[in-house]
């Protein structure tokens, strides 16, 4: 049977780093992606089934921040729609329906 997932995911991650004349390299930025994953599930049973899904179709918004020195401070943004069929992006599952 085909099957669609839908799936959010956030990430945020910080970095700091101690650089020439005691500075502070301090980098940071945040992810945030909202979509569709298409896939198929297997039924081993009436309340057992194996779950595959493969590539994803969604909207990406990022936004991230270099701050290498106190006078150099970069921002870069951006948004993107994507559809990908890729297999590096497989996801395999086992449910269980009550």
């Amino acid at each position: 049977m085909f099957d669609l997932q839908f799936g959010v995911s956030y990430a945020n991650n910080h970095s700091r780093q101690r650089i020439e004349n005691d500075e502070v390299d301090k980098d940071k930025g945040n992810s945030l992606f909202v979509g569709l994953h298409p896939g198929f599930t297997h039924f081993l049973g009436p309340k057992f089934a194996l779950k595959a899904n493969i590539g994803a179709f969604g909207y990406l918004k990022s936004k991230d921040t270099y701050n290498y020195t106190s006078a150099n401070l970069d921002e870069y943004k951006s948004e993107s729609f994507s559809f990908s069929l890729s297999s590096s992006n497989i996801q395999f599952g086992l449910s269980y329906f009550f």
